[in-house]
């Protein structure tokens, strides 16, 4: 037993050694070296998509920390995570040298996506009594009008709250910093998601330079790795369509979204 672990260790060994090696051949040979990078995303903003593009385009791994507590990465994996005032401070003082992408959207469509995102798989989250108001209502507009009131109590988020409002104030505090790319969803889906396929690739070649990857200066492989990303993971997200939220606003809704969010939908650059 202890030789056949020998052998696994030594096979798992020589593995790591070869991709290493590989990896610095490859980037030799393009006459490239990735920067390091994070991807930092406000909920319901398209996190599976990014993740998506920059595993395709490094062939990185992504190392998902979506609490408080930031891990190591190894030399080929990247950080990801929603934003919160601690990770956020820690990754900024810990690393100015690594460059942080920063994943925004219209805020009123990440109020709908979270909305169905949370009563189809996320009801169990929510207290019997806040899981009971929400089964009651019978209107997608209820739901959302539910989520907007309920998201945050009188003394602060609940505990099942994702806290848009927070994560938002955060990301307009640091997307103006340093070794910093501000990509959008709205360019990033393209056609498929109410976007244009222009747009897609401008957004998909801006993230290649910053990050220093290899076919930064190949259209034609930007140009694949771009059509082959809508759809392409189930759990992207629910439709992926650009201004869904006007099939679910009401004026009462809209007043509401403008009393909480509305001001740091105008510092993300969205009206």
């Amino acid at each position: 037993m202890k030789n056949n672990m020998k052998w696994l260790l030594l096979v798992v060994l020589v593995a790591l050694v070869g991709l290493t090696v590989s990896h610095k051949i490859y980037h030799k040979k393009n006459n490239t070296e990735l920067d390091r990078f994070a991807l930092m995303t406000i909920t319901k903003s398209g996190t599976f998509l990014a993740i998506d593009v920059l595993k395709k385009m490094t062939g990185y791994e992504c190392n998902d920390h979506g609490d408080e507590d930031l891990g190591d990465v190894n030399q080929f994996s990247f950080y990801h995570m929603h934003l919160f005032p601690k990770t956020v401070k820690k990754l900024f003082k810990r690393d100015k040298k690594l460059k942080k992408i920063l994943l925004v959207r219209d805020l009123r469509d990440a109020c709908v996506s979270l909305t169905f995102w949370v009563q189809k798989d996320h009801v169990k989250m929510l207290s019997n009594n806040d899981k009971e108001d929400l089964c009651k209502l019978q209107t997608d507009s209820d739901k959302i009008r539910w989520i907007l009131n309920h998201e945050h109590d009188d003394d602060g988020p609940r505990k099942w709250g994702f806290h848009l409002a927070n994560q938002a104030d955060l990301m307009c505090k640091v997307m103006n910093k340093k070794n910093v790319l501000v990509v959008r969803f709205e360019n990033l889906v393209g056609s498929k998601g109410g976007g244009s396929d222009e747009a897609q690739f401008r957004e998909v070649k801006k993230i290649a330079q910053f990050i220093n990857a290899p076919m930064k200066n190949d259209d034609e492989q930007l140009k694949t790795l771009a059509l082959s990303l809508f759809g392409d993971s189930k759990s992207t997200f629910r439709k992926g369509q650009i201004g869904s939220w006007e099939s679910h606003f009401d004026e009462d809704i809209e007043a509401l979204f403008n009393e909480k969010l509305s001001v740091y939908q105008r510092k993300l650059g969205y009206k």
